[in-house]
């Protein structure tokens, strides 16, 4: 024992980038743990729109939308959701799948909507250009 405190006060840097390390892999897996949302990647994703009636909503910017989306993908910004209206209460009984540019603010919605108490919300991992980067169409109608 007194070799440890002694290791400690010799090398405080060391000890305290460890502790340091130590919690945020312990807030990470929290946090990960308390996600109510599913990500999925792409063939998932086929699976999930295949097999239930899911709504997609792409939260890309309009001229990204522009360049491609899933097919059926419905384009909403997401100040949208942060200020939602009764037009997005009505999604929140149905199953949804939320996909953007690269998957980061599609994360963010899906953390929004599950507390504005949607059930069923899932991320497209990777997002839009994960989707193209594996070889799945995209349609810009």
């Amino acid at each position: 024992m007194q070799q440890l405190i002694e290791f400690a006060g010799n090398h405080a840097i060391l000890v305290a980038a460890f502790f340091g390390t130590l919690a945020a892999l312990a807030y990470t897996e929290i946090a990960r743990r308390r996600v109510t949302f599913k990500t999925l990647d792409s063939n998932q994703a086929v699976a999930y729109i295949n097999g239930e009636d899911v709504h997609i909503l792409d939260l890309s910017s309009s001229a990204d939308f522009a360049k491609g989306h899933i097919v059926e993908a419905e384009n909403m910004a997401l100040s949208r959701i942060k200020d939602p209206g009764p037009e997005l209460s009505a999604l929140l009984n149905q199953s949804l799948l939320l996909t953007c540019k690269n998957g980061q603010i599609s994360t963010q919605a899906a953390a929004l909507l599950t507390k504005q108490g949607a059930q069923k919300v899932a991320v497209l991992r990777g997002g839009v250009e994960q989707w193209a980067s594996d070889n799945f169409p995209l349609t810009r109608k």
